[in-house]
């Protein structure tokens, strides 16, 4: 299934019960990437995301299930794994594998339009980065979703900062693996190998060369406040700069998604 097709069930759902992208969206990171909608808005795509703001986590998760089984019974007759990190993943069809898709729910703890959290989210993760403030930082021991977000957010960052990056860093992500090969979604059992734990501390060491090169001026810092599925997070940084930053994920997205 296509972002393009996905983007449909998921403007569906939101018509059906009444909700808007100030309630709920479904991106994937990669349509923030400058010319991402020539690349990507065809490609078959196997995670899906939906990140909301409500606080009755359970019946989202139930409900979206359950319209996908009565409005798209070809899409849920192909779901491998759904749930979220909260309540726990289930596999829905044991006769399938990860070639097939996997659906998670995140709720986002924001008083802020969703989407707009997630342009924010996306522009201040550089700094959880560099400064290892993303909750995935937790779970890099044993969990390869944690260790792949990580990567895929270095990669979103290397674009959006391109100015400040350098030949290296470039070379460095284009040998990185972005696939999912030995995922266990119910267990996360996945443990660490030493190449990738240097990977994950080359893409920390890069992001805070990146700041570096950025070098913003300690006189215009000022502590901004974001929020995601990980919680509240605090950081310091030149406001003007990251509004700058956050405007232009917005109007990539916005482009992505253009009728």
């Amino acid at each position: 299934m296509s972002p393009c097709e996905w983007n449909e069930v998921i403007t569906h759902f939101k018509k059906f019960y009444d909700l808007s992208d100030n309630d709920l969206i479904s991106p994937f990171g990669f349509e923030t990437l400058d010319g991402g909608r020539e690349k990507y808005y065809l490609k078959h795509m196997k995670r899906f995301y939906i990140y909301y703001r409500t606080d009755n986590t359970s019946t989202i998760e139930k409900n979206f299930l359950d319209f996908i089984k009565i409005f798209y019974p070809s899409v849920y007759k192909n779901i491998y794994v759904y749930g979220s990190s909260y309540h726990g993943y289930k596999i829905i069809n044991d006769q399938l594998d990860n070639n097939y898709y996997f659906i998670s729910l995140e709720k986002i703890h924001t008083y802020k339009n969703i989407s707009d959290s997630y342009f924010e989210y996306l522009a201040g993760s550089l700094f959880f980065i560099a400064n290892r403030q993303l909750p995935e930082f937790k779970k890099l021991n044993y969990n390869e979703m944690a260790r792949l977000r990580i990567k895929q957010l270095f990669y979103i960052n290397l674009d959006l900062y391109e100015k400040y990056t350098t030949k290296e860093m470039k070379q460095f992500s284009m040998k990185l693996d972005y696939s999912l090969k030995k995922l266990n979604f119910i267990n996360h059992k996945d443990f660490v190998s030493e190449n990738a734990k240097k990977e994950l501390l080359n893409i920390v060491n890069f992001s805070q060369k990146i700041l570096e090169n950025i070098n913003i001026s300690s006189n215009s810092i000022k502590t901004l406040v974001l929020f995601g599925y990980g919680g509240i997070k605090k950081f310091q940084t030149n406001e003007i700069f990251f509004k700058k930053n956050v405007a232009i994920i917005k109007k990539r997205y916005r482009e992505f998604y253009k009728a």
